[in-house]
């Protein structure tokens, strides 16, 4: 009934799946939203990371609001393999260093917000 929640169990069973992408010579774009589950993404794309070349957009959860999820291993990610972020959801969006996104993330107004994160 919703087309933007997906499970790949009976509703409220989460399922870990591993994913292996085939190789690609350049990845532009990926977009995470796992619902809680993006810094076991992040943890797993560590060669694409590395990489530095692709834009990532990724749903991130204020600390307050994340309850289990690591947004501290989110946070460090970000500084340590991006140039820049976008809060896409900020009354108005703009590129910011990415050395300034732990303590954007711990004074983050909403429960969540859809982050880009530029190479």
């Amino acid at each position: 009934s919703n087309p933007t929640h997906h499970f790949l169990g009976a509703k409220g069973k989460g399922e870990r799946v591993d994913l292996v992408a085939q190789a690609v010579d350049r990845v532009s774009l990926v977009k995470v939203d796992v619902q809680g589950g993006e810094a076991d993404v992040l943890r797993g794309a560590g060669d694409l990371l590395r990489r530095r070349e692709a834009a990532w957009l990724v749903e991130v959860r204020a600390p307050k609001h994340a309850g289990d999820v690591d947004t501290a291993f989110i946070a460090a990610t970000v500084e340590a393999h991006f140039d820049g972020f976008m809060d896409t959801r900020a009354a108005i969006p703009e590129i910011r260093a990415a050395h300034l996104f732990p303590d954007y993330l711990n004074t983050l107004p909403r429960k969540f917000s859809d982050f880009v994160f530029v190479p």
